[in-house]
């Protein structure tokens, strides 16, 4: 697709409108993107993707754009923490700045922001600055000169990571204070890495179809689909679609799972045989990484408070026809909410995985809105209520038993906190390595022998952020 610069305009103007949506609703982006796509009847499918992504792209870099802004309106407070009610009116402005910190010509930044696919295949360099010069011009004073003169001093502020790598200061302040403290390398690490889009990577479901096959059948469909380089299971596809139309997904070959979430099934060390409770099992995508680790054999049972959700994963399972496989619905303390159903009562697990509800401060790359949404209160009230769950699921661990821990968070309020304290209030638990585990199921991480929990950084895998603990019951 190449485009017309009236075209162009047109486009940026587009995506400019949704990033504001998106910044001010608490709507599921997902949702509100392809309602605001929806009517849009004038653009083709090459547009839309181009409108979304190039939002998508100035939410994830929102801070430096928006400060580059700020300061070239000469705003005394310009490196304050961004505040979406009043910046999502800059939106144009501010994706201007972010289009010309991401051309290697203009932006003083090493690395440059990065680039939307679909902005760069559609127009070249000349022609997104110029794209970005009229926008900054149409919406008032401010100059692409004086925008990048605020950037230079971005770029010569080294103390200063929440603006240059685009995260709120409460973010970077709560790794530069946890014990042990993440060093200014790893925080900038992260924020480079919640800089881009995440991938779409798929899990071969083994108990169907091993991932040789199905990198060949993905081939056949037409599909540019490569093996990940870390994990046994895990495929990558450059093409985002609908990938769940597929014949192949209904007859059960793969699923749609990020890298980061295959490595906390990978934690359990379930095995053939063995009886497993996932405690948050959500729409199941571990759930069924976990039945292919046991081969559908031994028990598993799948839990959640939201009924629809598990519907929504005994729909899942449907394809694969579980043998192993059980559902349950139950109360935020961990009991049957319908009495008559029969529960596990004394029985005691080889594994029990607790995939936390949580802030999803590690899935920036696919919700990019929500860094400059989320308040440190609301960490601290999950944070509560992740210590409880972790508290009531512990009672369904046999002596010698697994218990992994995990959320979708970088955040450590809701993690390393969270297991120091249930270590303090619980000392039949230990902590469990992980290395081993991890290398039995395929997986070599850089990480030493001893480690029993881990924050798995986006940049490692190419997936989302995690954390995830594993502890063995002694008593």
């Amino acid at each position: 697709m190449t485009l017309q610069p009236e075209r162009l305009d047109i486009l940026l103007a587009q995506a400019a409108e949704l990033a504001r949506l998106l910044l001010k609703s608490s709507q599921p982006p997902r949702a509100l993107t392809s309602e605001f796509l929806h009517g849009r009847k004038r653009f083709d499918t090459a547009e839309k993707a181009l409108i979304s992504s190039t939002a998508h792209h100035v939410l994830r870099c929102w801070r430096p754009a928006a400060t580059a802004v700020h300061m070239a309106c000469g705003s005394d407070d310009a490196y304050r923490d961004v505040d979406p009610r009043i910046d999502a009116a800059m939106s144009a402005e501010a994706l201007a700045a972010s289009i010309l910190l991401a051309l290697p010509n203009t932006s003083p930044f090493n690395p440059p922001l990065p680039l939307p696919n679909e902005l760069a295949s559609a127009a070249d360099k000349e022609m997104l600055e110029d794209a970005a010069c009229r926008m900054l011009a149409g919406d008032g004073d401010t100059t692409a000169e004086a925008v990048l003169s605020g950037a230079v001093s971005i770029a010569a502020k080294n103390n200063s990571l929440g603006v240059r790598w685009s995260l709120p200061d409460w973010m970077v302040a709560s790794w530069r204070d946890a014990e042990p403290a993440f060093s200014d390398d790893e925080i900038a690490d992260y924020g480079a890495a919640f800089l881009h889009a995440a991938p779409l990577t798929l899990r071969a479901n083994t108990l169907r179809c091993s991932r040789e096959r199905l990198l060949l059948l993905l081939g056949d469909e037409g599909f540019e689909a490569r093996p990940h380089p870390a994990l046994p299971d895990a495929v990558t596809v450059t093409e985002r679609t609908a990938l769940t139309e597929l014949g192949l997904y209904k007859e059960g070959c793969f699923e749609v799972q990020d890298a980061g979430s295959q490595v906390i099934a990978m934690a359990t060390g379930a095995r053939a045989g063995a009886r497993v409770y996932d405690v948050c099992a959500g729409g199941g995508g571990k759930t069924m990484q976990l039945a292919g680790m046991m081969r559908d054999s031994g028990t598993l049972l799948a839990s959640d408070i939201e009924r629809n959700k598990l519907r929504g994963l005994r729909q899942r399972a449907s394809r694969l026809e579980l043998r192993s496989l059980r559902t349950l619905a139950v109360t935020p303390h961990g009991d049957a909410q319908d009495p008559t159903e029969p529960f596990p009562g004394a029985t005691r697990f080889d594994v029990v995985m607790v995939d936390a509800p949580c802030s999803g401060a590690g899935t920036l790359r696919r919700n990019p809105a929500l860094k400059w949404r989320l308040r440190p209160r609301t960490v601290e009230r999950l944070a509560r209520r992740q210590f409880d769950i972790l508290h009531n699921s512990a009672r369904y661990v046999r002596s010698g038993g697994i218990l992994v821990y995990a959320t979708c968070s970088m955040l450590p309020q809701e993690n390393r906190q969270v297991i120091e304290r249930f270590l303090s209030a619980d000392s039949s638990f230990t902590g469990d390595p992980l290395l081993a585990v991890f290398e039995d199921a395929g997986f070599h991480p850089p990480i030493s022998a001893d480690v029993f929990m881990w924050t798995i950084p986006p940049s490692l895998l190419d997936s989302d952020g995690y954390f995830v603990a594993r502890l063995r019951r002694c008593g």
